[in-house]
């Protein structure tokens, strides 16, 4: 649906909205006006017409930015209905996206700039043994950020596939999405152990990521031993601003309580599925009660011309 139609259909006056759609609609016009311009030109304009266009968009695109989390910092707390949470999706969907292209673009005007060096690509070409180094990192960070609010941290195992499969098999990868997708998931399966296991933490069952791929799909499944879900918060959890982590207010006394909160912003399930869907695929969760929680997240391995919003 147009953004105009998502923004009117919540019936909330939401200051900042008209500046939001202004600053969107520059911003298609400007990609529009760009197409143009290269198609009517010199071959010998195209460096000159590509450089004008990203300091536009990247302009544009810092400005919308702010507009949406000045809207989020709105719609929170507020009537959580049908039609906020499909604003949500659908402006962080476009956001992504268009944070994609327009990146990707800049990336080929400085590589156009300076021919010799290489410009790097927001879009990586990764072997499976690649991704699982990634998930590696990622897991390192995350323990590192639940031991600075909670002093200890689960154990963390990554692996690849049972069987690996055969020739160099590579996906593309957006790393950061990557990155956010599996943070979040490591973050409710720490807090989940640590909350079912106390102090005995170092008993429980590691955390396990498993990365496998397989025709056009890349998978990583994160397993966890923290109880599972429990049956009636199952239906929010891929809900806009639904947390099952008690709120907290931030003090000055201890780093469990002060700076960014390892969990409770009720966006990192919606944001993280979102990401999946960017790159052609989605996430599920399903859980085995007392026991504990499977997330399953798997993406096209070369790409999608199509966004499920």
């Amino acid at each position: 649906p147009p953004l105009p139609d998502l923004l009117e259909s919540t019936g909330m006056d939401l200051p900042g909205s008209d500046r939001l759609l202004l600053r969107y609609k520059a911003l298609i016009d400007s990609y529009q006006k760009h197409h143009s311009d290269v198609g009517s030109s010199a071959s010998q304009d195209e460096v000159g017409l590509s450089e004008a266009f990203a300091k536009v968009a990247g302009a544009n695109l810092e400005g919308l930015e702010q507009d949406v989390s000045y809207l989020e910092t709105q719609l929170r707390g507020g009537v959580n209905t049908a039609a906020v949470q499909s604003l949500m999706q659908n402006t962080h969907t476009h956001l992504i996206a268009t944070r994609l292209l327009v990146g990707q673009h800049n990336n080929l005007v400085r590589q156009a700039q300076q021919p010799s060096e290489r410009a790097p690509s927001v879009v990586a070409n990764l072997t499976v043994p690649e991704i699982v180094d990634l998930c590696q990192h990622t897991a390192e960070d995350c323990r590192a950020f639940c031991v600075e609010k909670y002093g200890e941290a689960p154990e963390v195992r990554v692996c690849g596939p049972a069987r690996p499969p055969q020739g160099s098999t590579r996906s593309l990868v957006v790393e950061a999405h990557a990155h956010y997708i599996l943070m979040e998931l490591l973050k409710n399966a720490m807090r989940a152990e640590l909350e079912l296991w106390g102090q005995d933490v170092a008993d429980a069952p590691p955390i396990t990521v498993v990365v496998s791929s397989k025709d056009n799909e890349l998978g990583i499944r994160v397993s966890d031993a923290g109880g599972g879900i429990p049956a009636h918060r199952r239906p929010f959890v891929w809900n806009w601003f639904y947390s099952t982590a008690p709120q907290s207010e931030p003090t000055y006394t201890y780093s469990k309580n002060f700076g960014a909160p390892f969990t409770g912003y009720g966006m990192g399930l919606a944001m993280a599925r979102t990401f999946a869907r960017v790159a052609g695929g989605s996430m599920s969760i399903r859980v085995l009660p007392g026991h504990g929680t499977d997330a399953y997240v798997w993406m096209n391995r070369l790409g999608t011309h199509e966004i499920d919003t």
